[in-house]
């Protein structure tokens, strides 16, 4: 006679005789579950576990997702008014153009129609003096003199406002032009200065070719090394030297001078309309030069500034864009 078979069911071992015996007497599937509870207790908490972390990973999910359309909301908002910020800036940038524009038009008309009329007082007085001058005493021939000296001051500044209005003109056009060739002009123009004051003008190394507005640039450089020579020590030849360092996006420019210097304090003030540091009597002029060098360089999109030592010099930086 053949022993029974045994037979296992979910790691439990029974015999063929009485697995049958059971499944008379009992469920045999209460039997089957009791037998998993009882022998796979991990199995069912890693079950549960994995459901619960499974239910956390989704409510993470749909959180990231509620997130990151609000980011893309907020982004979308964020552009909107970026946008909005760049049309106003355009169309401030355009009212600033025409108020500056119209400025400076005014400017020139005031200043040119105010020529004519001091032109005739001025040539009056002098014609007061040709034929009664002789008739008149010493203190009305002072008076006559101040006034006419007066005048002749007047005409000048008026035309440093003519180009002081004149320069940096939105009309006025760009060209490609070696900063050597401007450097060649402003030399022609100034020539007589030059060889009134013995001055010695060097350029260092090699200069750049630039889009620039050419007139621009030309008064820039005029007024920067007349200034230069008009502020030199007594008794000291004029030593002035140009020279140029390449920048990322412009070149920075130097103009170096053995002139009095200037105090710290006044490195600002300088570069104002009208402003003047020293009696007009030792160094004559109006105070608009540096005013209008700084609207030359403005005008490119640049920077003026100056670095001095007393009865040293001084260093006058700009840069040009490339």
């Amino acid at each position: 006679m053949n022993p029974p078979k045994q037979i296992s069911v979910h790691g439990t071992n029974f015999l063929e005789g009485s697995m049958k015996s059971s499944v008379e007497n009992a469920n045999f599937s209460d039997i089957i579950l009791k037998n998993i509870i009882s022998t796979k207790p991990r199995a069912i908490k890693l079950a549960r576990s994995n459901k619960v972390a499974k239910n956390k990973v989704q409510t993470a999910c749909e959180t990231t997702k509620t997130e990151l359309m609000l980011l893309r909301q907020e982004i979308a908002l964020l552009k909107k008014d970026i946008l909005l910020k760049e049309n106003e800036n355009k169309k401030l940038k355009l009212k600033l153009c025409y108020v500056k524009s119209n400025i400076d038009q005014f400017s020139y008309d005031a200043t040119h129609d105010l020529k004519e009329p001091l032109r005739m007082v001025t040539s009056y007085l002098g014609l007061l003096k040709t034929k009664f001058g002789s008739q008149l005493d010493e203190k009305a021939n002072t008076y006559i003199d101040f006034a006419i000296d007066g005048g002749a001051k007047l005409h000048k500044m008026f035309n440093s406002l003519l180009d002081l209005s004149q320069t940096g003109r939105m009309d006025e056009p760009k060209r490609i032009i070696p900063v050597n060739e401007i450097i060649e002009e402003v030399e022609i123009n100034i020539s007589k200065k030059i060889k009134d004051a013995r001055a010695q003008i060097r350029v260092i190394g090699v200069m750049p070719v630039l889009e620039v507005y050419e007139k621009s640039v030309i008064k820039l450089m005029e007024h920067l090394l007349c200034n230069a020579m008009k502020f030199s020590q007594m008794g000291e030849v004029p030593v002035i030297e140009i020279s140029a360092i390449e920048k990322e996006a412009s070149w920075e420019f130097c103009i170096t001078d053995n002139g009095i210097g200037i105090e710290a304090n006044s490195y600002k003030q300088i570069f104002a309309v009208f402003s003047k540091l020293h009696n007009s009597n030792l160094y004559p002029g109006n105070g608009i030069g540096l005013a209008i060098c700084k609207k030359a360089v403005d005008h490119h999109g640049g920077s003026l500034w100056v670095t001095s030592e007393i009865n040293k010099g001084s260093k006058f930086f700009f840069t040009l864009p490339k």
